[in-house]
């Protein structure tokens, strides 16, 4: 059965660990590359959830770390292709037709089905990454990552969509009370990104314990 509560309360059993992890994803772009090293350990947090160890891993080994979270980041880049060609086909083509100047019917039935199928794409692949991640995870391998068949099945399980249906509503309720708090540190500039780097951090642990321990279920 999954822990769901002992997830949540993970990132806050070792404050050292959280801290660390909110000081690599707190800084707009410059955590495009310092995330790098949390995906490294976010590999090794599922691999130990895999096997059913609650317990953050050590922040250690820093180049393997940064390697394994480009190499995993990679991956998903690469199962995301088709969205981002279907994405640029469907709005790169209004937008060619706006700096024309042609008249474009974003209301006609074609552009509408266009943008719900792109849409309903966008849902699946985010659904599926995290599946993709714990696979990587799993073996320490690139190549596991494109386990597809592996990947799917694992994806379409009932404990995997309610470990999914959890993070969307949990997520959801850390970011409203989220938005609440800026509204108030606003003036603060600094305050917005240190708690949505604090929110981060944590979803991100919560959520990758959890579909570790889904993952043999």
């Amino acid at each position: 059965m999954v822990d769901y509560i002992s997830a949540v309360k993970l990132p806050f059993t070792d404050w050292k660990k959280y801290g660390i992890s909110f000081l690599l994803l707190f800084i707009p772009f410059i955590s495009i590359i310092t995330g790098l090293f949390f995906y490294g350990f976010g590999l090794k947090l599922a691999k130990k959830a895999i096997a059913k160890k609650t317990a953050l891993p050590e922040y250690q080994d820093w180049g393997k770390l940064f390697v394994s979270g480009l190499l995993v980041y990679i991956a998903t880049l690469i199962y995301m292709i088709p969205l981002i060609v279907l994405a640029g086909v469907t709005f790169g083509s209004a937008l060619l037709g706006l700096v024309s100047g042609q008249a474009v019917d974003l209301f006609s039935g074609s552009f509408i089905g266009m943008g719900i199928f792109t849409a309903l794409l966008g849902l699946l692949t985010l659904y599926i990454l995290p599946s993709v991640f714990v696979h990587y995870a799993n073996k320490d391998s690139f190549a596991a990552a494109f386990e597809i068949k592996s990947v799917f099945q694992k994806a379409f399980t009932v404990r995997y969509f309610l470990v999914w249906l959890f993070m969307v509503v949990y997520s959801g309720i850390l970011v409203a009370i989220l938005s609440l708090l800026n509204i108030v540190l606003a003036v603060t500039v600094v305050g917005p990104w240190i708690l949505s780097g604090l929110v981060t951090a944590a979803m991100s642990i919560t959520g990758l314990s959890l579909y570790g321990e889904v993952f043999n279920e």
